[in-house]
């Protein structure tokens, strides 16, 4: 592994060299020089990573050192019975009242193909004090609105006290429109909606809460 020692000797190529440098003051490169540097280079680079009987000698610096130190530690932790702290997952709950409105209220889906339009069911009836939700099950724009002059007085000023009236634009699938009817007289609501043909007409009924509950 080791290099081999230089020879003091010149061969007439290398004496012939020397004159001429001598002669014309110009220097002249040997062939055992050109040897020598090509050969002690890669061989000194080979022995500073070698040992001798061809093991590999591993760099030590501080990335080896962090890692063995590491290595002993979680060694130790684990032989002394201490499980490391695993990290709890913390649930988010929903503040958002209307889902749980949304998931205790009568539903009314919204429809259509081409330039027909379907409400299922086209007739509701609910107590006073729960909630209504029209959902829409496609991609088309439904607008619902309940008509004036076809329910009573009080419902009509209750409808547009409240601001349900009209609802807004059902634009996009799974979109709803929540109505509150827990303050609204009892009475029949008739109530629109439309979309790409012909508007659809159904009606919400609200009953007094029965005495016997």
């Amino acid at each position: 592994p080791f290099p081999a020692k230089q020879s003091t000797k010149m061969c007439w190529r290398c004496v012939r060299g020397a004159e001429r440098t001598s002669r014309y003051g110009r220097p002249s490169t040997s062939v055992h020089s050109v040897a020598a540097t090509f050969v002690q280079v890669p061989v000194e680079n080979v022995v500073k990573r070698w040992r001798l009987g061809g093991s590999f000698v591993s760099p030590v610096g501080p990335t080896s050192v962090v890692r063995r130190t590491g290595a002993f530690l979680f060694l130790a932790i684990v032989g002394c019975g201490i499980e490391p702290k695993t990290p709890q997952i913390i649930e988010e709950t929903s503040t958002d009242p209307h889902l749980e409105i949304a998931s205790k209220a009568q539903v009314v889906q919204l429809s259509g193909g081409r330039d027909v339009e379907h409400v299922v069911p086209p007739h509701v009836e609910i107590e006073v004090g729960e909630w209504v939700q029209f959902v829409t099950l496609d991609r088309r724009v439904h607008m619902l609105s309940f008509t004036p002059d076809s329910i009573s007085t009080e419902a009509f000023e209750y409808l547009e006290h409240s601001g349900q009236l009209k609802g807004p634009p059902l634009l996009t699938r799974g979109s709803r429109f929540l109505v509150d009817f827990r303050g609204a007289p009892a009475g029949r609501y008739v109530f629109s909606s439309e979309s790409h043909g012909d508007p659809v007409f159904g009606s919400v009924t609200v009953r007094e809460i029965s005495a016997d509950r």
